[in-house]
Parts: structure tokens; C-alpha cells; sequence
């Protein structure tokens, strides 16, 4: 029989010091040797190291000193993104079919925060909440992790079109192909209609802070934007569903809305090739500068296809054309920096992390382009039809296609390049679709869990924790 003591030749601040050389999975190890070793292993500035130095972001900033969190969502985080990353049925995600409208299922987000999880989820193992609309007039909310539907209302009058969140947990807007627009309390489903909207195709729309009038110090005051097909903008205070505060004037046919530090909106429009820039802080009356800022316009007069704003570079654009062409463009001065070609067909969508920028295309590729040294990195043809959506985070990219398939990709690093690649995993699966409509159109994710937009219907992957 095995005998294990209770007490160590080192002092505890002794085995603290020698355990902080050692990986994690040595740690955990460590803290099943006896009990001296296992309260020195518990120690929270030892895990705190190695989520720092893995992630260099984790949102715990509500710890307080002698807790162990830092241990539970370090086990927590590795357990779901080793998850990811193997992707096997049963063991590492469970997928649910979300069934409910009676036709096609127009746009879907998370309710629930899709950013890395913090303390309170790791330890309540809270449920992911989305919300979705369709051309039936519907808006449902649900549990991912049940597949179930927490509410269903009939509230609009027309198909719905468009969703926004305004706060995390709380409110969401909806849109509608008659203008018209309604704020949702997520928890009881009771609806809040906005006035003075604007009888044309609600076609997208954007959620920021307030960053103009009185209230603009408010962190309650949102600003939603709601972009009309016929090109015109308008602006609400969401705690004011009177008539909008503010609206401009966008490209006939607008179709992307895309907001950067809360105050710099893109617009761009399928039907056009210029992409406009607005400052929304000189929209107010008494501003002396005028709040168009650049009309960027592509040389061969491509229409435009999608948009993002790259982050790491200040007020500089990406802007995916239906030629295949990428352009990156300084808003600073509206020179075109550099256009990326590659893509055969309409670019679909388009991301951008740190200094990469990931795309998606008609073509049926995902590509990588390294926006420093503007080459195209990586080429993956894993689908084998259309690609029409995209999400990428620090952790993963996620692709969706109308061949009805959900593809996985993990970030890696060569040696000790800053450089990132994809390194395709594997495809999600959960049994068949219809094969009627056009399949997967939209995928969105949060920390632990991936729903699939198709037909009348969401595919919904939830990882284990």
C-alpha cells in the first residue's frame, strides 16, 4: 500500500518557488502528491502566469486575494479550446438543431457576451443565449446548449431582416423590411417600438457608445445606427424611442455599416463601388466641420462586398470588392496602401486580427494576408462551394459555405515568429440538412459554443466545459 504524507522537506515558500518553473500540466500533477504540495499548486500567482502567458488576455478582474480562479478558468479555457481544436461528436461538442421558423432564418447573434469567458461563467457554467429573425416575421430567442426556445414573438408586421444587440444580457433591436424597428428585453421578450423610422428596406445596422450630446459621458447611452436601403442613416439614443436624434446620407443600395472607436462609420453598398467615412461626432448642429470625412473609391470600379476596419492600424479600412480584389485604404488621407488580388468572384466577408486579415470568397478559399509585409500567407480550399461567412478570433477562425459545411481553423506560430497561420482542423458535423435553399449563410460563435445560419433553421455546437 502506497503511504502519502502530509508534510515536505521545503518550506512553502520554497515549493512556490520551485513550482514556478514548472508547465502547467506539471502543476496540476504536483498538487496530487500530498497536501503541502497541493496548497503550494493552488497558489493563484502560478496560474495567473501561465494564462498570461498563453492568452495575455483573461478577464478576471473581479478576483479577490486567496481565491483559486485563476486554476478553474485556466482548466476551464484548455479544456474547451483543446476541444476546438480535436473536434470530436459527442466528446468535445454536442450540436442541436434549433427549429421554429416557418421560413428562412435572416440574421442571428449572441445575446450573451462572445468574449473570452470570465470568472463568473467559468464557475456558473453559464448558458450561451442568440437570438434570430426571419422572413416569417418572427424573432426567437434561445438556449444553445438546451436547443430550446426560451420565447417566440410575432411583434413585426413584415419580415424581419436585421438584429443588433444594444447591451449584453438585456436589450437587442430588430429591423424590418418596412423600416420599422423594435427593442427586445431579452429576458421577457417584451417589445419597444422606435419612432420616426423611415419606410424603406432596413438592410443593417450598428450599436456604440454616445459619443455626441450631453449624455455622451452616459455609459447607458447607446447610439444605434440603422442603415436603410435607400442610403439614409438614422440614429437613436436607445433610452429615447422618440423620434431619431440624428441621420445622414450613405450610397443608394447600403448595405454595410461599420463603426470603429465609436465614432468613425464606414458605410459601403453592394451596388457601388465607393466606400464612405463619416466622423458621427460633427453630425450635431452647432459642429463646424462636416461629418464626411473620405469617399474611397476603387480604381476599376468593383462594387463593394464587404468591410472591416483594421484595428492595430489607426482609422485604416479593408474593404473586399466583387472582383476578388481586397483593399486596404488609409482613412487618414484615403490613399489605396495596397490591394491584395487572389480571389476569383465576390469577396464575401473579411476579418482582421492584430496584423492579418482573413478572407472568404465565392471561390469556395479561405485566404491569410500578412498586412505588414502585404503578401498573401496561406490559401485553404477545404470547401467546396461558396463561402458567406466568417468569425475569427485570438483563438480560431470559423468558415461556413452553401455546401453545407462549418469548417474549424486554429492559429499557430512558426518557431519564434510574430507571424500567424491557420492550421485547418476539421469540419463540424451534425447529421443532414435539407438540401433545399442555399445552405450555411452566417456563422457566429462565442467562447464556447458555434451556431450555423441555414434555410429555416441554426445548427448549434456547443463545446464541453
Amino acid at each position: 500500500m502506497t503511504e502519502t504524507y502530509n508534510s515536505s522537506p521545503f518550506s512553502f515558500d520554497e515549493l512556490v518557488h520551485i513550482f514556478h518553473y514548472l508547465p502547467p500540466e506539471s502543476l496540476a500533477k504536483c498538487s496530487q502528491v500530498c497536501r503541502d504540495w497541493c496548497q503550494a499548486a493552488q497558489v493563484g500567482s502560478l496560474w495567473k502566469r501561465h494564462c498570461l502567458q498563453r492568452w495575455n488576455f483573461c478577464h478576471l478582474g473581479k478576483l479577490k486575494p486567496g481565491e483559486r480562479t485563476w486554476k478553474r478558468y485556466f482548466v476551464a479555457r484548455d479544456k474547451i479550446e483543446t476541444g476546438v481544436a480535436t473536434g470530436r461528436p459527442g466528446l468535445d461538442y454536442v450540436c442541436k438543431t434549433l427549429r421554429g421558423h416557418n421560413s428562412q432564418v435572416t440574421d442571428v447573434v449572441f445575446l450573451t457576451t462572445n468574449g473570452i469567458y470570465d470568472e463568473e461563467i467559468v464557475d456558473n457554467n453559464a448558458y450561451p443565449i442568440i437570438a434570430s429573425c426571419s422572413q416569417d416575421k418572427s424573432v426567437c430567442v434561445w438556449n444553445v446548449r438546451e436547443g430550446k426556445s426560451l420565447w417566440r414573438k410575432w411583434s413585426h408586421e413584415a419580415s424581419v431582416t436585421s438584429l443588433e444587440v444594444i447591451a449584453h444580457n438585456s436589450i437587442f433591436a430588430s429591423g424590418d423590411v418596412e423600416g420599422r424597428i423594435k427593442l427586445w428585453e431579452v429576458s421577457s421578450g417584451v417589445p419597444t417600438a422606435l419612432q420616426g423610422s423611415h419606410a424603406d428596406v432596413i438592410t443593417t445596422m450598428q450599436c456604440g457608445n454616445n459619443v455626441i450630446g450631453k449624455d455622451q459621458g452616459d455609459c447607458s447611452s447607446r447610439l444605434l445606427m440603422v442603415g436603410f436601403r435607400d442610403g439614409c442613416v438614422k440614429m437613436w439614443d436607445t433610452r429615447i424611442t422618440a423620434n431619431p436624434q440624428l441621420e445622414l446620407m450613405g450610397q443608394f443600395g447600403l448595405s454595410y455599416l461599420k463603426l470603429q472607436a465609436d465614432h468613425l462609420l464606414a458605410t459601403g453598398s453592394r451596388f457601388e463601388s465607393t466606400t464612405k467615412m463619416f466622423d458621427i461626432r460633427y453630425l450635431v448642429p452647432d459642429s463646424w466641420k462636416g461629418p464626411e470625412l473620405r469617399s474611397l473609391r476603387h480604381p476599376s470600379d468593383a462594387t463593394v462586398s464587404c468591410l472591416c476596419w483594421v484595428p492595430t492600424k489607426q482609422n485604416h479600412l479593408i474593404a473586399g470588392y466583387n472582383n476578388g480584389d481586397i483593399v486596404l485604404w488609409n482613412g487618414n488621407n484615403g490613399q489605396l496602401v495596397h490591394c491584395f488580388k487572389g480571389h476569383a468572384g465576390d469577396v464575401s466577408c473579411v476579418c482582421s486580427l492584430e496584423s492579418t486579415a482573413v478572407s472568404a470568397g465565392h471561390d469556395h478559399t479561405v485566404r491569410l494576408w500578412d498586412l505588414n509585409s502585404l503578401e498573401n500567407v496561406q490559401i485553404h480550399k477545404d470547401h467546396i462551394g461558396p463561402v458567406t461567412g466568417l468569425y475569427v478570433d485570438a483563438y480560431r477562425a470559423i468558415s461556413c459555405s452553401r455546401d453545407y459545411s462549418i469548417r474549424t481553423y486554429c492559429w499557430t506560430r512558426t518557431g519564434s515568429s510574430s507571424s500567424r497561420s491557420l492550421d485547418s482542423k476539421y469540419t463540424l458535423l451534425g447529421g443532414s440538412l435539407q438540401r433545399a435553399g442555399n445552405g450555411f449563410e452566417k456563422v457566429v460563435c462565442d467562447y464556447s459554443a458555434c451556431v450555423g445560419m441555414a434555410n429555416d433553421v441554426l445548427k448549434a455546437y456547443s463545446f464541453q466545459m
